[in-house]
């Protein structure tokens, strides 16, 4: 019974003994004022009756008492549970965020010196997740609270902060102390997980840190954060302490991926864009859609110094969209100026984005809101991509169906190259930089020779990329690739200045153009 029923049963209770003692009470003063036993009811009625309803009086004060006694239970009951789950994980029945970090400054404020913080990050979390179900993830952050509990002292404390992050509260800690915890900590996952009668090796990330004068709580859990981070760096399953010597680097990648959601919703990521060449002639085979983040402190910074981050914090997708919104954007305005000779504009695809079941129909409205034809874009798929090779054939032979051209990015650098390339819709190989190197001994050249034609022989035109030296374009033309991209040649730049920079080059050497969108 709720709260409100109790309520209603007693005061309903009451109201209803209050009516039945009118009655008798009534015919009492009746009887006194009229001098007779009004309606046939006589002495001995009127007290049998009165016994009766004084026994209906007691009955249902004391349910009413009951009901009230219930009620008050019922309401203590739901606020002592609003207040464990204001400061308990609902799932684990673990100290939350908010009780951790009160815990934690009182620790500080106690004994700063001796108190030590742990933070803990489960080791590929996400492909338990993604291949077993939420269902059996949710039992393995069970089953890992259970064992976090069992391998701590009296007095310590246990979080789960989110996910799968999990932070220790030490208490009392000396110097000698900490690598003992640290080893029962990590030594909790040594053994198999059991769920569902499956085995699970399931491994952790543990940073460590220590408190000291001027640390408040959330610094030290930054701190133990960041030590996580280089532990998971390492590999994982593995032990880290916080050096602030030893981490520089750590915290820069940290700040940027605090920034990252706020740069996206800002729209900090702009598009530049890259010629690709044809190297016999030097005429123009479209152009490569390349990310940049306009920080606005650290400047123009390059997809590759934050690529891990934006994978790491699942922005892949909304950025994906970002990058083909803009360039069927910009195809559209080279096409009304005149600009044919840009097209088709490359725009690479992740293995996130491949597995997106909106990739199509995003690609599909972009082009639409544009008016573009499929043959003004390229896409780029990077062979890492492709691992999952029924879901990658699904996806470039749909692609290709709707008219748009492939390329094979990085070919060379993964298990999968000729399978790729001899079953997949791909009309174009990039081969991947790493060839480059050494390219004086005659081994690596007669490589380069047998792999362009090889690319040829399926009707597949070989490209090179990352030319940096001045004079690679020529030789890779020599080595038998069809077309390039680089440095050497022209670098990424804006859409305005990468037009101003081409129409300088078109005045002052080789022809630029080339017709049907190459």
């Amino acid at each position: 019974m709720s709260l409100w029923q109790n309520k209603i049963s007693a005061i309903t209770g009451i109201g209803l003994t209050a009516a039945a003692l009118a009655v008798p009470i009534g015919l009492l003063i009746y009887e006194q004022i009229d001098g007779s036993a009004a309606f046939g009811y006589n002495r001995a009625v009127i007290n049998a009756t009165w016994a009766v309803l004084v026994a209906i009086v007691a009955i249902r004060l004391l349910i009413a008492l009951i009901s009230a006694r219930r009620a008050y239970e019922e309401q203590r009951r739901l606020r002592d549970e609003m207040s464990f789950l204001a400061l308990h994980d609902p799932l684990t029945g673990l100290a939350n965020r908010v009780l951790f970090g009160q815990e934690l400054e009182a620790a500080l404020v106690a004994d700063p010196d001796h108190t030590l913080g742990l933070f803990l990050d489960l080791d590929d979390f996400k492909g338990i997740n993604d291949s077993l179900g939420h269902a059996t993830g949710d039992e393995v952050l069970q089953v890992v609270a259970t064992r976090l509990l069992s391998a701590i002292r009296p007095g310590d404390l246990v979080a789960r902060l989110s996910g799968d992050e999990f932070a220790v509260l030490f208490r009392g800690v000396t110097r000698e102390g900490v690598d003992p915890i640290a080893e029962r900590v990590l030594g909790a996952f040594a053994s198999h997980i059991s769920v569902a009668g499956r085995p699970l090796a399931v491994s952790a990330s543990l940073g460590l840190a220590r408190g000291g004068e001027g640390i408040d709580g959330p610094e030290l859990l930054r701190r133990a954060d960041i030590a996580m981070y280089v532990a998971k760096g390492r590999g994982g399953n593995s032990i880290e302490s916080f050096d602030p010597t030893r981490h520089g680097s750590v915290l820069e990648r940290l700040a940027l991926r605090s920034e990252l959601t706020r740069a996206l919703e800002e729209r900090e990521f702009l598009v530049h864009y890259q010629p690709v060449y044809q190297l016999e002639n030097n005429c123009l085979a479209g152009v490569e859609a390349l990310v940049r983040w306009a920080h606005p402190t650290r400047g123009l910074l390059p997809m590759a110094q934050f690529r891990a981050l934006i994978e790491e914090n699942a922005l892949m997708l909304p950025l994906g969209r970002l990058v083909i919104a803009a360039a069927c954007e910009q195809a559209r305005t080279w096409l009304d100026a005149g600009k044919s000779e840009l097209l088709p504009v490359r725009i690479n695809l992740s293995a996130r984005e491949l597995a997106s079941a909106t990739l199509l129909s995003d690609i599909s409205a972009a082009c639409e809101a544009n008016h573009l034809e499929t043959k003004a874009l390229l896409f780029e798929i990077a062979e890492g991509a492709l691992a999952d090779m029924p879901l990658a054939r699904k996806v470039t032979e749909a692609l290709s169906a709707a008219g748009f051209s492939l390329s094979l990015d990085d070919f060379g650098t993964g298990w999968a190259s000729l399978t790729c390339l001899s079953t997949l819709p791909f009309s174009e190989v990039k081969v991947d930089p790493a060839f480059m190197a050494d390219l004086d001994e005659p081994k690596r050249r007669l490589l380069l020779c047998d792999l362009t034609k090889l690319v040829k022989s399926l009707g597949v035109i070989p490209a090179i990329e990352v030319l940096e030296q001045d004079g690679a374009a020529a030789y890779m033309c020599e080595l038998g690739f069809v077309r390039g991209q680089g440095f050497a040649l022209t670098a990424p730049m804006g859409p305005d200045e990468l037009e101003a920079h081409l129409g300088l080059l078109s005045r002052e050497s080789a022809p630029m153009a080339a017709s049907g969108y190459v």
